[in-house]
């Protein structure tokens, strides 16, 4: 809806999360007076709830500032500039780098824009280094199934060190088991990798590294909590959990593909020539 000089009405896309209508409206008080309003009715889907409050602060830091343009646009003068919170501008600034660096803005004024995006230049390196390191892992595991006892050269110690103070060497089928599983993630993310993109297998890839993320993120803070006193938490702490964090964001990066294409970079290049 739009009225010129009078009202403008915006609908919120249904998938953002947000479902309803924001606005504004200028109503005119006298000779060299009005009133601009801005009026908001809108309902948040149930997994954008619990960020409902900085949604809100970072809402109102944006309308202030709008209506900071407008009072200088209308009297040619700022009566009080608006403060953005400190949070915010760094909120802001971590957005928008992501969205530079993963291709969805364009490069900011003043840097070559024939490069690249971050996204598109790991994709290369992540579709080979994250199934060979997969790879790697679950020939480990096979060959621990198969009775190689490296690190430790007894169950004990090397159970000890994989899986935990006082825990037993698990039975062979169920290394076998893991072997697999780690294998056949390391077949999905190579094949997405490759170019194969049938409907399951970009699914499957997401699903590995929001696993490996998931297992190193959590494992973290339990390994902080028990004290490190442990073989296993300490070297869970320092090598374990950041190469499942690592090993998750190079899949998620090749389950997301190449993209954004050069076509892309090429066009906010001749954009800002």
């Amino acid at each position: 809806e739009y009225e010129p000089g009078r009202r403008i009405v915006f609908e919120f896309s249904p998938e953002g999360g947000l479902s309803g209508t924001h606005g504004f409206e200028l109503e005119a008080l006298g000779p060299d007076r009005s009133r601009l309003t801005h009026f908001l009715t809108a309902e948040t889907s149930r997994w954008m709830r619990p960020i409902v409050p900085i949604l809100i602060g970072s809402h109102d830091a944006m309308l202030e500032t709008a209506f900071d343009r407008a009072e200088l646009e209308a009297t040619g003068r700022l009566h009080r500039a608006t403060r953005i919170p400190r949070w915010l501008r760094i909120a802001n600034g971590i957005v928008v780098a992501l969205g530079r660096a993963l291709g969805k803005l364009p490069p900011s004024a003043g840097r070559p824009t024939d490069r690249p995006p971050l996204g598109y230049r790991m994709f290369r390196p992540a579709r080979i280094v994250v199934p060979a390191a997969l790879g790697a892992v679950a020939a480990i595991h096979a060959a621990w199934a198969l009775g190689w006892r490296w690190p430790g050269g007894t169950d004990e110690a090397l159970a000890e060190r994989v899986v935990g103070a006082g825990a037993e060497f698990p039975p062979e089928p169920l290394v076998w088991a893991v072997a697999a599983g780690v294998g056949a993630a390391a077949t999905v993310v190579a094949a997405v990798g490759a170019g194969r993109r049938e409907r399951f297998l970009p699914a499957a890839a997401w699903c590995v590294a929001g696993l490996l993320i998931a297992r190193g993120a959590l494992s973290i803070p339990i390994d902080l909590i028990s004290g490190l006193d442990s073989t296993y938490a300490q070297l869970d702490l320092a090598l374990y959990s950041p190469l499942c964090i690592a090993l998750g964001l190079g899949a998620a990066v090749v389950a997301r593909g190449p993209r954004p294409s050069h076509k892309r970079q090429s066009e906010w290049s001749a954009a800002t020539n």
